[in-house]
């Protein structure tokens, strides 16, 4: 009966970027520290100031995108991303979508001696939600990690199989690692 199936996996990856400080604000993006104290009122979404982009974190984006052979929006654009979850007070997230900073790129992978091309879709920057925790019958918000900078890397849907499903992502981890702008520690939650 498995036989009646075609396995068609796209992916989506969403990795930390190894910037000094947050994407919109200018809180230090420093992992480990105690709970509450990496962050302002401006990460909290209190109403009056408006977020400020970090350079790097663009630049950083860029090179992921150059280095998988993305074409770069000669305009690209954030947008509020609506929705609740406990650990997002202010009910969104600032990230691009329909107006991606790079598309339609590819990273070629090999299987068993047999090449395939994985499809690009887009990179684009966004924001990191708060961190719950929880302990016994109680839930904690740490927001330290409110607004730590993220790349979100959307493929193709033309992985055909586990393993090159496992290809895709050992290759685009490598590519990080080699622009030193991730950390790849998945310990942390990084990727």
């Amino acid at each position: 009966m498995l036989n009646d199936y075609e396995v068609i996996i796209g992916s989506e990856v969403h990795a930390q970027l190894l910037t000094e400080s947050k994407i919109f604000y200018y809180c230090k993006n420093i992992y480990g520290k105690e709970a509450n104290t990496q962050t302002c009122p401006l990460c909290l979404g209190m109403p009056g100031p408006l977020p400020v982009l970090n350079k790097k974190a663009v630049d950083f984006a860029l090179k992921v995108g150059l280095a998988t052979g993305c074409k770069i929006a000669p305009f690209s654009r954030f947008a509020r991303k609506n929705y609740y979850y406990p650990d997002l007070p202010k009910s969104y997230k600032i990230s691009q979508y329909d107006e991606p900073l790079c598309y339609d790129g590819e990273i070629t992978i090999k299987v068993k001696e047999r090449e395939n091309k994985i499809g690009i879709t887009r990179i684009h920057l966004e924001e990191d939600a708060e961190k719950s925790i929880h302990n016994n019958d109680e839930t904690l918000i740490d927001f330290n990690q409110c607004s730590v900078p993220l790349i979100e890397i959307v493929s193709e849907p033309n992985i055909r199989s586990p393993e090159e499903a496992y290809a895709y992502l050992i290759k685009l981890k490598q590519v990080l690692e080699y622009l030193e702008i991730y950390d790849c520690n998945m310990e942390k939650g990084s990727l």
